[in-house]
């Protein structure tokens, strides 16, 4: 799959989750991860993240509340805004 496929793929999983697209994060633990997000400035959503971790041609979605965290002290050691 190359990067366009990736990106509309990850985009149609995230609007079937209710968002608008999917964006690259970065790289952790030999995954590429992305964030669902919403077009609009100040939507929100309450509780746990999610995040899509690709390797390869799999998509697969986070696996549960420590691996989240685990995303998050990494991309986000001093914490989120």
């Amino acid at each position: 799959m190359d990067k366009e496929e990736l990106q509309k793929r990850l985009d149609e999983i995230s609007r079937n989750w209710g968002f608008d697209y999917a964006k690259y994060v970065g790289e952790y633990n030999g995954e590429s991860i992305y964030s669902p997000e919403f077009d609009e400035e100040g939507d929100v959503i309450f509780g746990w993240p999610v995040y899509l971790h690709v390797k390869g041609d799999k998509i697969r979605a986070s696996k549960n509340r420590k691996e989240v965290g685990k995303v998050m002290n990494h991309f986000y050691p001093d914490g989120v805004d």
